[in-house]
C-alpha cells in the first residue's frame, strides 16, 4: 500500500501549478517579441534657464504656451533649445543634456515640449521644465501617438510620468500609443518665493496654437474671439464712464 501510495504522489499534478507555468510562459513568449525597454526608450523632464533675453520673453510672453514642441540644436560645444522657427531661448546643461545629445547621436527621435514654467520673485526670473521622450525611431506610429497624448495630458495641466518599465512600454506598443501612466509625477521642488507661472493651456492658447501650425478656420476664430475680448474691454470702460 505505501509503494502505491508513493507512485500515486508521483503522478500527481497541480492543476494551479500547471496552469501558473503556462501564464508564466505566455508572458516570457509575448516579453521577447519586444527590446528590452533601455535599448529603445528613455522619458525625463530638465528644467533649464534662458540665457538670452529671447528665452525670457519667451517664457513671460505669450509664446510660452504649455505643451508647444521645442527644437533642440546640437553644435561642437553646447546643446541649445530653440522656437519652432529657430531662435535660441537657452543652452541646455547637466545629465539630462548630455542624455538629448546621446540619443541624437545614436539617431533617436527626440520630442521636447514645455510642460512647465516657474517664475521667482527674487531676482525676477523665469524657469522652464521640459517633458524629453526619446526613443528609437524603429518603434513608429505607437510612440509618435504616445507623445502626442502625453503633450495633451501636459497641455491640461497635468504632469504625467515619462519613465517607463518594460512591462509599460509593451503595453504602449500593444495599445498603439494609447496606454500611459494614470498617476501624475510631484511637481519640481520649488525655491522660497517661486510661483508656478503657468502649468496648462487656455482656450486662447489652443486656438492660437492651431493658427501658428496653420488652421485657417483657427485663425479665423482666434481672430474674432481677441476682437470680442478687445470689444468687452471696451464696452466696460464706456459703462465705468457713463456711471
Amino acid at each position: 500500500m505505501a509503494a502505491q501510495s508513493e507512485n500515486e504522489s508521483k503522478s500527481y499534478r497541480d492543476p494551479l501549478g500547471a496552469r501558473i507555468q503556462a501564464v508564466s510562459a505566455a508572458h516570457e513568449r509575448r516579453a521577447a517579441k519586444y527590446p528590452p525597454v533601455k535599448e529603445v526608450y528613455e522619458g525625463f523632464y530638465l528644467q533649464f534657464n534662458p540665457n538670452t533675453q529671447a528665452g525670457t520673453h519667451f517664457l513671460a510672453g505669450s509664446e510660452g504656451i504649455i505643451g508647444t514642441k521645442m527644437g533642440i540644436t546640437a553644435e561642437a560645444d553646447k546643446l541649445l533649445l530653440t522656437t519652432f522657427d529657430g531662435r535660441a531661448l537657452a543652452q541646455l546643461e547637466g545629465k539630462p543634456a548630455e542624455k538629448i545629445r546621446r540619443h541624437l547621436l545614436n539617431g533617436w527621435s527626440v520630442n521636447v515640449m514645455l510642460s512647465l514654467i516657474i517664475y521667482t520673485h527674487e531676482g525676477n526670473s523665469f524657469t522652464g521644465e521640459l517633458a524629453c521622450i526619446c526613443f528609437d525611431p524603429a518603434l513608429g506610429l505607437p510612440l509618435e501617438s504616445f507623445v502626442k497624448n502625453i503633450t495633451y495630458r501636459i497641455s491640461k495641466g497635468t504632469h504625467p510620468g515619462l519613465k517607463l518599465m518594460q512591462e509599460q512600454l509593451i503595453k504602449v506598443l500593444e495599445s498603439n500609443g494609447a496606454w500611459y501612466l494614470t498617476k501624475d509625477v510631484p511637481l519640481p521642488e520649488r525655491k522660497k518665493g517661486s510661483i508656478i507661472y503657468k502649468r496648462r493651456k487656455t482656450w486662447s492658447e489652443h486656438l492660437t496654437s492651431a493658427a501658428i501650425q496653420g488652421n485657417i478656420g483657427c485663425k479665423i476664430v482666434s481672430t474674432m474671439a481677441w476682437i470680442a475680448i478687445a470689444a468687452g474691454i471696451l464696452l466696460a470702460i464706456w459703462w465705468f464712464l457713463l456711471r
